[in-house]
């Protein structure tokens, strides 16, 4: 039986800045079983995994163990950002942007495909619950 990586969980949500009740929220579950699912003491179902790993940009498997955190999708998911920066800076003007300007772009594209990734996750959802 494989199970989750009780330490990833609870390191991510504090490299994230969480505290388990506010990480419980963003999941609408009990802080109490948010502490359970960090102690081992009980396992996510797998919807809950997949919104574990968007909230924290993992894949599944790494939260459950199988991956290391640098996985390739991780390493291409950065670079695509970097080409969209690169092009839409060339676009909008001859000059290379300061590297300020280049950071928020940055965190304005990483904020856009979290929005994307959750709606998506959220439609899933609510499909899989009609059904």
């Amino acid at each position: 039986m494989i199970r989750m990586n009780t330490n990833r969980l609870k390191e991510l949500r504090k490299n994230a800045g969480l505290s388990q009740q506010e990480l419980a929220g963003r999941l609408g579950i009990a802080a109490s079983t948010m502490g359970m699912y960090e102690q081992g003491r009980r396992k996510p179902d797998y919807d809950t995994l997949i919104r574990l790993a968007l909230i924290f940009h993992v894949t599944t498997d790494y939260l459950l163990g199988l991956e290391h955190p640098e996985a390739e999708w991780r390493k291409s998911e950065e670079e695509l950002l970097e080409q969209l920066v690169k092009r839409d800076m060339s676009a909008a003007s001859s000059r290379l942007a300061s590297e300020e300007e280049r950071r928020a772009l940055m965190e304005e594209l990483r904020a856009a495909v979290d929005s994307v990734l959750e709606k998506s996750c959220a439609a899933g959802l609510q499909e899989k619950n009609e059904a």
